[in-house]
This record gives structure tokens, sequence and C-alpha cells, in this order.
């Protein structure tokens, strides 16, 4: 669940930019909240998932449970 709560803090801090050329684009958002769900969903019946996630800043955003 924490990873989740995270993960949804960063891309709420993507979407935040001052800039909105460096603001996350809707689709990726949308993309990475259903990823983000999935994983939530999935956590009780196969174990702990975690997510990694980077920053827009960082590089292109990947999101995805391991």
């Amino acid at each position: 669940m924490q990873h989740c709560l995270a993960s949804i803090a960063r891309i709420g801090v993507a979407c935040s930019e001052e800039s909105p050329g460096d603001r996350m684009d809707i689709k990726d958002v949308v993309m990475e909240l259903n990823i983000i769900k999935k994983v939530f969903l999935g956590a009780g019946n196969h174990g702990e998932r975690h997510i990694r996630m980077q920053l827009p800043a960082e590089g292109t955003s990947q999101l995805g449970g391991d």
C-alpha cells in the first residue's frame, strides 16, 4: 500500500510542474494510475509487489509490478 501511495504522490508532483511542457501527459497518468490500481488490488492475492517509477525529469516514466 505504501508503494502505491508513493507512486500516486509522484504522479501528482509530475502533474504539478510549473511549466506545462514539463507536466506528465494525461494518457501516461491514466495508464500509470491503472497499473497502480491493478498492483494494489492484486497485492492481496500475489504477495507484496514493488512499484518502480521514474519522474519525468529522470527520464521516461515507467511503472510496473515485479
